[in-house]
């Protein structure tokens, strides 16, 4: 929508709009969300003029509107077609103007410029954020399948002749270009045994740039035969999976950039990290870990992934094999919404372990006496999985991935099924539906604006 409305007037003249966003402090910058275009009315800017002129009428009604939310606010506007976005002296002067004119209404709020151009295919911006009486460049732009260059339209090439012969299949089956976009991207990966590693292993070999792997736990015997990062010096040594992955990766790959954070959503230092990437990979089983990346989905605008494998047995056969994709894309149905997940479980996943001991014992209490003891404690049997099963599910969300950096191909619902059982093999596509009474709709871009739309915050004991 916001590309539709600044290059409306494309080649020769520009456009622009005021926009609304969601912002986070993080320990490394400041992350702003698009979350509402302020699209200019009739006679809200001069048609007569080439450049972008905003009328009285149209600042005023930003103004009056600004106690009535709780958002940045931001000017932003195009360049001819062609052009670089270099700020112009006009630009400077109206980034200025806009700046401390907004002072007084958003004291505490940051104010961006942005500037946007396009030539053929290639897009390129720029940006400055006034924040705290200071001003600060915009460092990247994050846009679902649209790379954006600073400045202008040159990009240095990211892949030497050497790496680009190591991913020569692919950029012959996608293009170089979709081998440069995957070494100038970040993925985030949340879980790294079953389902995370092969993942992991998939993108580090596909040229994927800069890694960010998360894990709460250390590496167990039990993992080895799912581990792809695993080797028999592993056995017994109790270290972080995290570090086991970081160590794998920069073996395939000495350039591959990797954070690595033995850790688990929705902890601050995981959150900030995260919303680096282009896109987060859910490989953890747990619930509470479902809910918040469906929150990073919504609040942040951040593309998720979610993947889950199951086998089901009776009679001492295998009589089911499931994997389960679900596409958690901003705008898609939430984890609620898809009855993905139990808030009751979740809730459980976040106890202390002197909560969970407790109701636990009280749970068998109740059941000794006759009383119900799902009231205090539900269990939740481990999920047995084998590793050519959840190598099989890790594959295919790598290949999503792929496509999706790439903007090559896409998943085609946003919910896949592919069951392998004793009567044969089943497969189910189809788009999940919202809720009406969920809300997950109405916050999308709001980052940590809006209270009322976090989903889980870490407990205290974390």
């Amino acid at each position: 929508k916001l590309w539709e409305l600044l290059f409306s007037r494309y080649p020769e003249n520009e456009w622009g709009s005021f926009i609304r966003f969601g912002w986070r402090e993080s320990h490394y910058g400041l992350i702003l969300t698009v979350n509402f275009i302020d699209a200019p009315l009739a006679g809200d800017i001069d048609t007569q003029s080439e450049v972008t002129e905003f009328k009285g009428q149209y600042t005023r009604r930003i103004i009056r509107g600004i106690d009535k939310h709780l958002f940045g606010v931001g000017v932003v506007h195009s360049h001819p077609e062609g052009y670089s976005t270099f700020p112009s002296l006009s630009d400077d002067n109206m980034e200025a103007y806009f700046a401390n004119l907004f002072a007084g209404y958003i004291a505490n709020r940051p104010f961006a410029s942005l500037i946007f151009s396009k030539s053929g295919d290639i897009f390129s911006g720029s940006g400055r954020v006034w924040w705290k009486d200071n001003w600060y460049e915009v460092d990247r732009f994050i846009i679902e399948n649209c790379p954006v260059r600073l400045n202008d339209f040159t990009r240095e090439r990211r892949l030497s002749p050497e790496a680009l012969k190591r991913t020569a299949r692919l950029a012959s089956q996608f293009s170089i270009e979709s081998a440069e976009a995957l070494a100038d991207s970040t993925v985030a990966v949340m879980g790294l045994s079953g389902t995370g590693s092969p993942i992991v292993e998939l993108l580090v070999r596909a040229g994927v740039g800069k890694f960010i792997v998360v894990d709460p736990k250390v590496f167990d015997d039990s993992n080895f035969e799912r581990n792809h990062f695993s080797t028999k010096n592993d056995i017994g040594k109790g270290e972080p999976k995290s570090l086991i992955a970081k160590r794998f990766i920069k073996s395939l790959n000495p350039d591959c950039e990797v954070i690595a954070i033995q850790g688990s959503l929705p902890q601050e230092k995981v959150l900030d990290q995260i919303l680096e990437a282009n896109i987060v990979l859910g490989c953890t089983d747990l619930y509470s870990a479902r809910v918040a990346l469906t929150d990073i989905s919504t609040r942040y605008l951040m593309p998720v992934i979610d993947v889950g494998v199951a086998m089901e047995g009776a009679d001492g056969s295998i009589t089911g094999q499931i994997v389960q994709v679900n596409n958690l894309f901003p705008g898609e149905p939430c984890v609620y919404c898809r009855r993905m997940i139990s808030a009751r479980l979740a809730s459980q996943e976040l106890m202390t372990d002197d909560e969970k001991l407790q109701r636990q014992t009280q749970a068998s209490e109740a059941k000794k006496n006759g009383g119900n003891p799902d009231a205090y404690w539900i269990d939740t049997p481990q999920l047995n999985t084998v590793g050519y099963l959840t190598t099989i599910a890790g594959g295919l969300v790598a290949g999503f991935c792929i496509g999706f950096l790439t903007g090559r191909f896409s998943m085609p619902k946003n919910f896949l099924e592919i069951n392998l059982s004793s009567k044969g093999t089943s497969i189910v596509e189809k788009n999940k539906i919202a809720d009406s009474s969920c809300t997950c709709q109405k916050h999308l871009g709001c980052a940590d604006q809006e209270p009322s739309a976090v989903l889980i915050s870490a407990p205290k004991h974390w």
